[in-house]
């Protein structure tokens, strides 16, 4: 038993949870459903359960009765995660700096605009308090295409320095990953929004993205293994 702002949270012994999903796995075989993926949260006791059933960062998947099945956390949880890690840590990308602090002096800019760029941007998408990093909505509206473009319209104006490139590209392969990673229609507006299918080209989409992010490493972490959704996103990719 766990408290927290005089809540209790009940957890489950990481051994029991990992018999529970076995069992659950089995019972659904036996009347004919077969189970393809898991998906979680990054939470400690779900981690540990997983590794008790054989998944690895480097091969997120384990097997049960000889069927495999597959392990993906989160995707909006990893996208928070992903920002409120952003808001504490630059990202270096092969050289490329990617930095918060070029999507706030944006914003301030942004706002003061008589012509907004990016007009769904508020004060409580930059200056994050502890109950907007609980916001996903919020971090999706601000890694998003339209706030990469003003990035890149603002550099060519020159009312940001050119090192903002590195962050509005950043911004944009976020925006896309997402949207590959949240896919669900089978026809939609942006091809990254389109369901992944073995026809089209979000698998590609998938290994590339994920050749990006391996590379992404948090300037001034004291471990890159400590960004734990960092690495749950390259399990999940």
């Amino acid at each position: 038993m766990e408290t927290g702002s005089g809540v209790l949270f009940y957890t489950v012994a990481t051994s029991t949870l990992s018999s529970l999903i076995t069992e659950c796995i089995r019972k659904l075989r036996a009347i004919g459903l077969f189970t393809r993926c898991i998906v979680c949260d990054q939470g400690a006791t779900n981690v540990a359960a997983i590794s008790i059933l054989g998944a690895t960062a480097n091969s997120p998947h384990f097997s049960v009765d000889g069927c495999l099945v597959h392990v993906v956390y989160d995707v909006p949880h990893l996208l928070k995660s992903i920002r409120n890690n952003f808001l504490k840590y630059d990202i270096q990308i092969e050289g490329s700096v990617a930095s918060w602090k070029h999507i706030d002096h944006f914003y301030q800019q942004d706002k003061l605009s008589p012509i907004r760029l990016a007009p769904r941007l508020t004060d409580r998408h930059v200056e994050v308090n502890n109950v907007q990093k609980m916001r996903v909505s919020l971090a999706a509206q601000v890694l998003s295409h339209s706030v990469a473009a003003g990035l890149k319209t603002r550099v060519v104006t020159n009312e940001l320095h050119a090192d903002a490139l590195s962050t509005a590209a950043f911004v944009e392969q976020v925006d896309t990953m997402f949207d590959v990673l949240n896919s669900r229609r089978r026809r939609a507006d942006k091809p990254a929004r389109c369901a992944i299918s073995s026809s089209g080209d979000s698998l590609n989409t998938l290994v590339t993205l994920r050749e990006w992010v391996v590379k992404w490493e948090f300037l001034g972490a004291r471990s890159q293994s400590q960004i734990k959704c960092h690495q749950g996103l390259m399990a999940s990719l």
